[in-house]
């Protein structure tokens, strides 16, 4: 349920997750994503600092058919609604990894979103979710790993960003 949603508070931070028993919560609407989403599972996250927030199921041995979203929530309201969901969405990816290496993103499978320069302070919500193909409505959900991470903006010049990743200076 996305008013119950599981509170990241630790970056990197990997996440075993179920969704195979999980309703849907989330808008079905393809206006906003060009995949609707079935089976949904919810994250809440809290950016600690101005920096670059990453969600990705690539390179775990995901095999489910994902489609992950992200919805930046508004600091000035408390009180919310599902119907909020849509007007606070940002990003939406279906088959977005290429875990066997061909160059291509594999198709029916894992997700990934990257979202860069994100404000301290900010809160996100992630949705997690089956593709839900309009052929097939029952669509199963999955079981996998999701991991979400943070890259702290140490310097960012307009030319290049200078971020801190695993105790380490990258550019």
């Amino acid at each position: 349920c996305v008013f119950n949603a599981q509170l990241v508070t630790q970056f990197p931070t990997s996440i075993a997750f179920d969704c195979t028993q999980a309703d849907t919560d989330g808008p079905n609407d393809s206006a906003n994503c060009l995949s609707n989403t079935s089976h949904d599972v919810w994250y809440w996250v809290e950016v600690p600092a101005d920096g670059d927030l990453l969600i990705s199921m690539c390179g775990q041995g995901n095999h489910g058919d994902a489609v992950l979203s992200a919805y930046k929530i508004p600091d000035f309201r408390e009180v919310w609604t599902r119907d909020d969901l849509r007007t606070w969405f940002v990003s939406c990816r279906d088959d977005s990894c290429d875990d066997d290496g061909d160059g291509v993103f594999d198709f029916a499978g894992p997700a990934h979103i990257e979202l860069f320069s994100v404000g301290a302070g900010t809160r996100w919500l992630v949705r997690l979710g089956s593709f839900l193909d309009e052929n097939n409505p029952n669509a199963l959900g999955f079981a996998g790993t999701l991991e979400i991470s943070f890259r702290g903006i140490l310097v960012n010049n307009g030319l290049a960003k200078f971020a801190i990743k695993s105790g380490a200076i990258t550019s």
